[in-house]
């Protein structure tokens, strides 16, 4: 007796410990506390003093879902008449946000590592009805009377499954489905559907019917388009019909919901006779149940079923992903990285690419290529990484793998040199020091000479500094690394790391350096930061199997003064302004200082600029190392312009602030005399305190 009491108890005692692990399981994801999925997160994001328009954006983005009444879940915000109503996840209860409030975002999910999914969740109410009684009739007629589990339908299913003499129909309400995609795999297991019973038992308890039925339509699983699952009706009227969900019509909608017993066998596109008769008995399932009339039914069943085609969607920031895994040992990884400004990356290359092709038709005939980096110019963050135009067609890295010549984008650190006291034992140059660009020749080793030119063949004379700088005057450039010296030169480009092993030749002066993408945007990060030098980092954290993988502390090594890369920044947004690299006002307007680049033969394409906030390069060519025929104002700068355009509506960016050792004079334009504030024609000059005499 004892002992079979003994058999009835343990199974009890075993099955309630189950059901409250289980039950745990699913508070928590209520809650937002579910496990972390192994991919690459954003950052926590700070929305500080932002409007209600981009609040509510980054909530979408996160996946939140906008209410009517007020939030009762994590994950969900309403709108009231100064604000926002958020139910944050990991939060206990809702906060009221209004404009001018702080508010921290938890990251959000950036790419997935391994399943990638399409997913865009949608409140109850903005699905037409039809749509709910679709899915409701076919898959769970009796989901709400239920309580979770259906023990008529788990009859007639077992029934049917023993005269077919093969598995034909499943049992599992809405609620046990939720359950299986939430927390279990799609695979067929005695012990997946025993799990799948408590847990739908949890959820019943938990959650009200339609908010069951909201996460259901929210997440099913519409099968797999190429490397991305679609999961959510939303998601699905996009990818068969290029609609929004509450645009579907009722014969859209049955096939929708037909479509959930087998993704694959069942899609429109590949088996539009399959899909059309499994259409057709989910409309008949809504006539059985009344859902629809008999005119309703007739006219859904007669329209024409059709798809839309659709390209597969590209991975997201498939070169950094790439390059984030040579990087890191092999496990389940959470990397928390600094990617917020991908997508105006990759766009700012496609549409500057297409630009390009369609101006200079020429180009058509073979591949070019750009890529573009962006990093915080004050932690060295990686913010967007486009290795190429297509990785689908080509995967070559060409931020961290390419190196080439860097041309003309190597003139600030020239200039750089000259300005700067501590960097060299040559007289401190100016902003207004005479330089000469005439004809020069350069006697090398071996008996031979080296003339250089610029780029228009043309020479001016006696120029300014400044003036050299903005116009990219190859002839002035040599000057200054003449008199500071090539080691001098060499050993400030290494301390910016532009490179390792610098060639200790005059033609240093004009780019005869290679590096790669990265390298020479972090350089000019360097400037950005006021001379500390800025390392570029992939990721702000990375776990891998749950730890935390040690990573190199930030270098804020100085290398230059402030007050002399602030002249060279002022002189580069003169670059900007008037220079080589005005083709950016044609699509960004704020403050930023940059550099064109431009090698022998027009091989290379360049431009590199910041502001306090980010700095990007951008480089276009051919991988062949062919001439593109271009400047790097003219291919790579209206890229970079794209880019800072798109970077502006998603981040503050800062003026530059003028260092104390930095005053203004003003300067008779002949003599560079300096003259009254006021005097007519006069020009305003920067200087290093204590330089303004020469």
């Amino acid at each position: 007796m004892k002992k079979a009491i003994w058999i009835l108890i343990i199974p009890c005692v075993i099955a309630i410990a189950i059901f409250f692990y289980i039950d745990s399981i699913v508070a928590d994801w209520i809650q937002g506390k579910f496990r972390v999925p192994s991919g690459i997160y954003s950052e926590e994001e700070d929305l500080i003093d932002r409007p209600r328009s981009f609040v509510e954006r980054a909530l979408l983005t996160r996946d939140y879902i906008e209410v009517a009444e007020s939030p009762n879940e994590a994950g969900e915000f309403k709108r009231t008449e100064t604000g926002l109503l958020i139910f944050k996840r990991n939060s206990k209860e809702p906060t009221i946000w209004e404009p001018g409030d702080p508010l921290l975002l938890e990251p959000r999910l950036l790419i997935p590592f391994g399943e990638q999914k399409n997913q865009t969740p949608i409140p109850l109410n903005q699905m037409p009805n039809f749509l709910k009684d679709a899915f409701i009739s076919i898959e769970d007629e009796r989901f709400y009377s239920h309580s979770g589990i259906d023990l008529i339908g788990i009859s007639r299913a077992f029934f049917a499954n023993i005269k077919a003499m093969r598995f034909e129909q499943g049992g599992s309400t809405i609620t046990q489905q939720l359950a299986k995609n939430v927390f279990f795999s799609r695979k067929r297991s005695l012990v997946r559907k025993f799990l799948e019973v408590f847990a739908a038992f949890s959820i019943e308890l938990r959650l009200s019917k339609d908010r069951i039925l909201e996460k259901y339509l929210n997440e099913i699983y519409f099968g797999q388009e190429g490397s991305v699952a679609i999961h959510g009706v939303s998601s699905a009227a996009s990818y068969f019909f290029n609609k929004q969900v509450n645009q579907l019509t009722l014969s859209e909608s049955a096939l929708l919901a037909g479509m959930i017993q087998a993704p694959s066998y069942f899609n429109p596109r590949k088996h539009p006779s399959r899909a059309r008769a499994r259409r057709d008995l989910v409309l008949k399932k809504m006539l059985e149940l009344s859902k629809i009339t008999e005119s309703d039914y007739a006219a859904a069943g007669s329209s024409k079923i059709t798809t839309v085609k659709r390209e597969q969607d590209k991975r997201i920031a498939p070169f950094y992903v790439d390059t984030l895994r040579k990087l890191l040992p092999e496990g389940e990884l959470v990397v928390h990285s600094g990617l917020t400004l991908q997508e105006c990356g990759e766009n700012a290359i496609s549409e500057g690419i297409s630009e390009l092709s369609k101006t200079y038709p020429a180009l058509r005939r073979r591949e070019l290529q750009a890529a573009l980096v962006a990093i915080d110019s004050k932690s060295g963050l990686v913010r967007s990484y486009v290795g190429g135009k297509d990785y689908r067609v080509n995967q070559f890295d060409r931020i961290s793998e390419g190196k080439r010549q860097i041309g003309s984008t190597i003139k600030p650190f020239i200039y750089l040199s000259a300005l700067d006291k501590n960097l060299n034992n040559y007289k401190v140059a100016t902003l207004a020091s005479i330089l000469s660009d005439e004809p020069l020749s350069i006697e090398l080793s071996g008996g031979k000479y080296w003339s250089p030119e610029n780029y228009d063949n043309s020479f001016r004379g006696d120029v300014t500094l400044r003036y050299a700088l903005e116009k990219s005057l190859n002839i002035p450039a040599v000057q200054i690394t003449r008199r500071v010296g090539v080691k001098t030169i060499a050993r400030v480009l290494s301390e910016f790391g532009l490179t390792d092993s610098p060639p200790l030749v005059p033609s240093i002066a004009l780019g005869a350096v290679e590096s790669n993408l990265l390298s020479l945007t972090g350089a000019y990060a360097g400037l950005a930061s006021g001379g500390k030098l800025i390392k570029p980092t992939l990721y702000k954290e990375a776990l891998v199997n749950g730890e935390k993988i040690p990573q190199e502390t930030l270098n804020e090594k100085r290398i230059a003064s402030e007050g002399a890369v602030f002249l060279i920044t002022d002189a580069l947004r003169g670059v900007i302004e008037r220079g080589t690299g005005r083709s950016v006002r044609n699509y960004f307007t704020g403050q930023a200082a940059g550099k064109t680049g431009t090698t022998n033969d027009a091989k290379d394409a360049w431009f590199v600029g910041y502001t306090p906030d980010i700095t990007a390069g951008v480089w276009v060519g051919f991988d062949k190392k062919d001439s593109i025929g271009l400047t790097g104002g003219v291919a790579a700068a209206p890229i970079w312009g794209r880019f800072m355009k798109c970077a502006e509506d998603q981040i503050k960016l800062s003026p530059f602030i003028q260092p104390r050792e930095v005053i203004s004079m003003w300067l008779d334009p002949y003599t560079l005399e300096p003259v009254e504030p006021g005097t007519y024609g006069a020009t305003r000059e920067l200087f290093i305190a204590g330089t303004e005499r020469f």
